[in-house]
């Protein structure tokens, strides 16, 4: 079959971005847990950031997917896009898209290469999952004169957490301390979640009660 030209200015796909997606957490800022499965999934997009939707079935990719750090499942044909994975490494890893060909239907779906392709490229980081290093339950004494508090440490994911408390009047904590204070008698779960994928998170129950007793033992 005779190649195609390039596409024309007014309909170029100047953007391949690889985008993972999934039921499970969002990755839409390519940072991804170790041990989830996930679907690479290609779209093509016009210069003013149009998707391309009543083309994609004629257009054929090359897709490159690290078997280092993924464990490629069942994909579809070259012309779904939907590559099925599991991460099976922490790091950072680069999946690329390669526009070579069309499939014209004027010849029976014939493939007939693009005469220039069009290629982009998207890292992926891998993390661990975010875990919150300190063993539940954490206890802090309540003291009307003295508000007690206590330093929470998570590890995994990009490094970068954000604290939230589900009761911020029983157990405020510092957004990026970690840092819970004593408010007042109760509980509350306290949740670590990765700055870079909010979906990769890790709780913990704090509780503050009042001391019933003091006992000395020798």
């Amino acid at each position: 079959p005779t190649p195609f030209p390039p596409p024309s200015p007014s309909s170029s796909p100047t953007a391949l971005p690889v985008l993972p997606s999934t039921d499970a957490p969002s990755l839409s800022d390519s940072y991804l847990v170790t041990g989830h499965d996930y679907t690479l999934r290609v779209e093509a997009y016009d210069k003013d950031n149009h998707k391309l939707t009543y083309v994609m079935g004629n257009l054929e990719y090359t897709v490159s997917i690290s078997k280092e750090f993924f464990e490629v499942g069942a994909s579809s044909s070259s012309h779904d896009l939907n590559h099925v994975t599991t991460t099976t490494r922490t790091g950072v890893t680069t999946v690329t898209a390669t526009l070579d060909s069309l499939l014209d239907p004027r010849m029976r779906d014939a493939r007939v290469p693009l005469l220039a392709s069009i290629s982009a490229a998207q890292d992926a980081h891998v993390t661990s999952a975010v875990s919150i290093l300190d063993s539940a339950p954490i206890m802090l004494p309540y003291d009307h004169r003295v508000k007690h508090s206590y330093a929470l440490h998570a590890s995994g994911g990009s490094g970068e957490y954000a604290w939230h408390s589900s009761d911020s009047l029983v157990v405020p904590v510092g957004v990026r301390s970690g840092v819970v204070v004593g408010h007042s008698v109760g509980s509350a779960p306290v949740t670590a979640a990765d700055r870079r994928n909010s979906k990769n998170r890790d709780s913990v129950v704090v509780a503050v009660a009042a001391a019933s007793r003091l006992p000395i033992r020798p």
